[in-house]
């Protein structure tokens, strides 16, 4: 087992010139322009990306069309992999709806977050009621989209309180969605909670505390086949979940009231708030449970699969003198054994690690979180960093004085996105491509050969090469029709009739590169000329019409007449 403290990172970092790196960036995109305006969470899928959040203002850039439906929207937004929009929707009611997190499922995807009570009744949620019957209340909220963005089925789940999923998961039959729930939701226990006895989706299920963590099992229709609480007698939450092969395992955290009862009964509590780490069976039963921290407050707020175990990522306070608080990053094999753990900060003091993301194809993981502090507060540090198996840093790139929040990453063939917010200028939802790799710039040149006539065929040909030497990788070809995506990636390109009275340009790209090659725009596509056909003979008549023969594949226009 191995623990980093931080000064030994740093004089790491020192030793290894070639540990720091920068990112190269391939693109990023920005939705929104308002206090509250956030992308959660994000996944990626056969053919681009999905992310998910808030936002309060709509008709603002990135959201041009878009009618918003009540206090707070959850939004979704599907992004192909140039970063061009696909499509965009907002979900919710009267008052307030959020969306935190996504996950990718054969035939869709799934969001997780919640809904305000006065949401329900209306909007997206017309005939649909809350479950629960306060003004402050929450329902978690489920909804399944197609890969063409529109709506399967949705879900609340809760009671008379905060209900609430922070986190969801893919599994082979269905999602796990965990989360939270608020106080008044269960029954009398310990003098806790005595107006929400037994009601709502916790029907006859017993609290075991204030508020308790849930994890909940969908199957693939948006029934709910199991759900279960976990927790003691104070406050417990489950933050992210992973599919594991055998199982499930949540991540959250549990205060230190909550030691020594119900779940946690015998086990002892480390600090003020501990982070914590639950594997469950595909039948929702609990194989292990483990608890980690200092004297001082840790949450685990993201967890991966690895081939061995799995990654957890958040913050702890006061692990390193003089910071007071630091991002952790903690394996766990299958028998949720502790197999290597590292702690890190950014230029200020305030330091989380939101999310975690197995790059493709590898054991290796990428962490991002933020760093911030006084006297830059509301100015954020964004931290990246890469770990191989053993818990080596072989990566990292601190992107200084940005004002960014960055909430989640998700990995991709070559690189990987990020979301959250940016704000400044304004205050925007925040998804960025990036790659960790040392990628060199796409030169060259493309240009288009064809006839620019309906029903023909362009073809690019290109002459590329990159500044540093090597293989340009996969190319991938992306047509545009006056500057609008058409959505064909392949060489050659046969005009339809939309495209009539247009020009068509074609971008390159290169996996193994950066940048693209754009060619110059074609002429004008315009319909096929022909001779003047035969004039059309009489075939019948009645009193009041006529057939004519005409020449199959020829066009005529009648001018009136009898």
């Amino acid at each position: 087992m191995k623990k980093l403290s931080l000064l030994t990172v740093y004089l790491f970092c020192l030793l290894q010139g070639n540990l720091i790196a920068q990112d190269n960036q391939i693109w990023e995109r920005r939705f929104g322009n308002s206090s509250i305006n956030q992308c959660y969470g994000v996944c990626t899928v056969a053919d681009g990306i999905v992310a998910v959040g808030v936002t309060d203002n709509f008709n603002t850039p990135g959201w041009e069309g878009i009618t918003g439906k009540g206090g707070q929207d959850g939004t979704i937004v599907k992004l192909d992999n140039y970063g061009n929009t696909i499509w965009k929707n907002n979900f919710g009611g009267l008052t307030n709806d959020c969306f935190y997190k996504v996950t990718m499922v054969p035939d869709g995807v799934v969001a997780v977050g919640y809904s305000s009570v006065n949401s329900f009744g209306n909007g997206d949620w017309e005939g649909i009621e809350s479950k629960g019957g306060l003004w402050y209340g929450l329902d978690a909220i489920i909804v399944k989209y197609d890969n063409n963005g529109n709506v399967v089925w949705k879900k609340n789940f809760g009671s008379s309180c905060d209900d609430i999923f922070w986190g969801v998961t893919t599994v082979s039959d269905g999602v796990i969605a965990v989360g939270s729930v608020g106080k008044s939701t269960f029954a009398n226990a310990t003098g806790y909670c005595p107006d929400g006895y037994g009601n709502g989706d916790w029907e006859g299920i017993q609290p075991k505390g204030l508020a308790n963590a849930i994890i909940v099992k969908y199957d693939n229709d948006g029934n709910v086949v199991w759900k279960n609480i976990f927790g003691g007698c104070y406050s417990d939450q489950f933050m992210s979940v992973t599919a594991v092969s055998d199982g499930i395992v949540a991540v959250g955290y549990s205060w230190y009231n909550s030691f020594g009862t119900g779940d946690w009964t015998n086990v002892v509590g480390n600090g003020d708030i501990d982070a914590i780490t639950v594997k469950y069976d595909n039948d929702g039963n609990v194989i292990w449970k483990k608890n980690y921290g200092s004297t001082s407050c840790d949450r685990f707020y993201s967890v991966t699969t690895v081939p061995d175990g799995v990654v957890a990522v958040g913050d702890s306070w006061y692990i390193v003198p003089g910071i007071p608080e630091s991002a952790i990053v903690v394996k766990y094999n299958n028998d949720g054994n502790l197999i290597w753990e590292d702690n890190f900060a950014g230029k200020y003091n305030g330091n989380e690690a939101w999310s975690v993301s197995t790059l493709q194809d590898t054991d290796e993981v990428i962490v991002v979180g933020n760093s911030e502090g006084a006297p830059h507060r509301g100015q954020y540090q964004i931290l990246l960093r890469k770990y191989d198996s053993d818990g080596n840093v072989v990566w990292e790139n601190n992107k200084d004085n940005a004002c960014f929040n960055i909430q989640s990453v998700a990995t991709v063939s070559n690189g990987f996105i990020i979301s959250g917010r940016k704000t400044n200028p304004g205050a925007d939802a925040y998804i960025a491509k990036s790659t960790y790799q040392e990628l060199s710039v796409l030169t060259g040149m493309v240009f288009i050969i064809g006839n620019t006539v309906f029903g023909q065929a362009l073809y690019a040909i290109q002459q590329l090469s990159s500044i540093l030497p090597g293989n340009l990788g996969d190319l991938t070809y992306q047509w545009k029709r006056s500057g609008t995506p058409v959505g064909t990636n392949d060489a050659t390109y046969i005009l339809s009739e939309a495209d009539i009275n247009h020009t068509l340009t074609v971008t390159v790209t290169a996996s193994n590169c950066i940048g693209s090659v754009t060619s110059d725009p074609t002429s004008i596509v315009t319909k096929a000329t022909q001779d003047a056909p035969p004039a059309p003979t009489l075939n019948s008549k009645t009193d009041i019409s006529i057939t004519l023969n005409v020449v199959s594949g020829c066009e005529y226009n009648i001018n009136g007449g009898t």
